[in-house]
């Protein structure tokens, strides 16, 4: 895993020196260059911020080049700088915010709009927004117009300046490419903070969740307004960190699509087939934290759960499956080791606990209400 992290990490390296370099490489005079850096840092920012979170960063962004920008020149914003678009945008974000605050006191009513955001909301955002901002700061690099430059040079294959349209061509391609990198690997990590806030039972911690993500947006951005090289630094840590955390982030990702699904089309299911689906809660005998697999318990009594690797079925051997116990949470069952959260239990399970320890043989079920359960894992002797 650290080895696929640091790979990950010299690849998002390597993908931004290129684009820097062939980009610069067009320029001959030195302040050319220096230019260039300055607009190349000033968007690797942008791209980053509002990839953390799309529809407050697109905001803010819009709001900031309408401010800046002559009235004369207003009518060649881009779409997401004009108050058609931002206005609109803000009054979403202030009922999400009311939905965050005052709905917390309501957790059962709040969950299935935290559902709509992580399903709907944010891959629309990322879509609709984050994308065409981001090629719109890559336009500004490259001269741009339309993304289908990027397939002109076979119309102009017998041109006499084939090559120089070639090496345009091939920089903007590298510098889309590292922009579409980015943009993707910030979201993913960034998302995970709503897939926390929509699992999270407490009131006003997804708040707490949320308004940290946005610190960090703030952060970048207002780096990048004092300097452009503070920003490209905010923005490198911002990229690094998310490289280390985007293969956790990703199993996020595909737990809050499984759970969202679930708290928004409920629906209240006894296992009969003796399998049961789960997400591990901690690091258990070598398993990546949210793994999605299936709970079973085989012929001797002993729990097992089998998931997917890289396309392979692994299968884990647990203890005994009466050591285990069953609880009943607010949102979702868990199943506990010693008072310890192993596994998460998908919410069409909520209510059919009992069923659950049927068909695992667990020792019992207990009520877990809002109590803080440590989620590590347990050592066993069987493998």
């Amino acid at each position: 895993m650290v080895a696929a992290r640091g790979g990950f990490v010299r690849s998002l390296i390597i993908a931004l020196l290129l684009a820097g370099t062939a980009y610069a490489a067009d320029r001959k005079s030195s302040a050319d260059v220096l230019n260039r850096g300055q607009e190349i840092s000033t968007a690797i920012a942008a791209v980053t911020s509002t990839a953390i979170s799309p529809l407050l960063g697109v905001c803010l962004l819009g709001i900031y080049d309408f401010a800046r920008t002559p009235p004369e020149a207003r009518a060649s914003l881009p779409f997401y700088s004009r108050p058609h678009f931002w206005i609109p945008i803000g009054i979403l974000l202030l009922l999400i915010f009311f939905k965050d605050s005052i709905g917390g006191s309501v957790p059962l009513l709040k969950k299935p709009l935290d559902a709509i955001e992580v399903l709907v909301i944010n891959k629309a955002a990322l879509v609709l927004i984050a994308f065409p901002a981001m090629f719109h700061q890559v336009s500004k690099l490259t001269g741009m117009r339309d993304i289908t430059e990027l397939i002109q040079p076979v119309a102009y294959a017998a041109s006499p300046d084939l090559l120089e349209r070639a090496g345009h061509w091939g920089t903007a391609a590298v510098v889309l490419a590292a922009g579409t990198f980015i943009t993707l690997l910030v979201w993913i990590v960034g998302h995970a903070a709503d897939v926390l806030a929509l699992l999270s039972p407490v009131p006003f911690v997804d708040l707490f969740v949320k308004a940290s993500r946005a610190v960090v947006m703030l952060t970048v951005a207002g780096c990048a307004v004092l300097s452009p090289m503070l920003g490209l630094i905010a923005s490198c840590i911002v990229i690094g960190v998310c490289a280390l955390l985007f293969w956790l982030a990703v199993r996020v990702l595909i737990l809050g699509w499984v759970f969202g699904l679930d708290l928004l089309f409920w629906r209240r299911e006894v296992p009969v087939n003796g399998a049961v689906q789960a997400f591990t809660a901690g690091k258990i005998q070598g398993m990546p934290r949210l793994t999605l697999g299936k709970l079973t318990r085989d012929p001797n009594g002993i729990l097992e759960f089998r998931y997917r690797r890289f396309g392979f079925m692994q299968r884990v051997r647990l203890e005994d499956a009466s050591a285990y116990e069953g609880g009943r949470g607010i949102l979702f069952p868990c199943v506990l080791l010693k008072d310890a959260a192993q596994f998460r239990l998908l919410p069409r399970y909520r209510g059919s606990e009992d069923g659950v320890k049927d068909v695992l043989g667990m020792g019992g079920v207990r009520d877990l209400g809002l109590a803080k359960l440590v989620s590590k894992p347990v050592s066993s002797a069987r493998s």
